[in-house]
């Protein structure tokens, strides 16, 4: 047997038999957020857009699916930023994937995300996106990349990296 099949043997074998509590219920959780748009473009004149920190804040609304994942969505105003201020633009972020749990401080989640604009002339935006978490208690510190399939033109797609703090809630068994 090859070490590569002796360490995916061991890993599997340790994440299965790990103690772990259930994730039975319904998980609320309010989150405050801070967003980088790392979005940079010209417009047709030739002028440079560069995205900036925003800010935001919403809910997320995870259910157990098994002892180790959950299915996540939910909401989050954000309020993204950019060097003109012509260019800022509020939004309304809807998560939607899957987080694993490899303890009960650590998890990784996965999916897919719609971006809804208020300006208009921005069509809403969706795109793939990932990210990790370290919980302490009730308190857990998230980091998320998303990375927008729409492209605007001129060079143009959404893309973002969002810190999140947040607060569980409660649970609904």
């Amino acid at each position: 047997m090859s070490s590569k099949s002796v360490i995916i043997t061991a890993l599997f074998i340790a994440f299965s038999v790990s103690s772990f509590p259930a994730q039975a219920g319904i998980l609320f959780s309010g989150i405050g957020a801070v967003s980088d748009g790392l979005t940079q473009y010209n417009d047709s004149s030739g002028s440079p857009h560069q995205g900036k920190i925003g800010y935001g804040g919403g809910l997320l609304i995870a259910i157990g699916l098994s002892p180790r994942i959950r299915f996540e969505t939910g909401g989050l105003y954000l309020l993204n930023k950019f060097q003109l201020k012509s260019d800022d633009t509020a939004s309304i972020y809807i998560p939607a994937g899957f987080r694993l749990y490899f303890s009960r401080a650590i998890s990784f989640s996965g999916g897919a995300f719609s971006n809804i604009f208020s300006k208009s002339h921005l069509v809403p935006d969706y795109g793939w996106e990932a990210g990790a978490r370290i919980s302490i208690a009730r308190v857990f510190i998230e980091g998320r990349y998303s990375d927008g399939l729409r492209d605007y033109g001129n060079g143009y797609r959404y893309s973002n990296v969002i810190g999140l703090i947040g607060f569980h809630l409660g649970v609904i068994r």
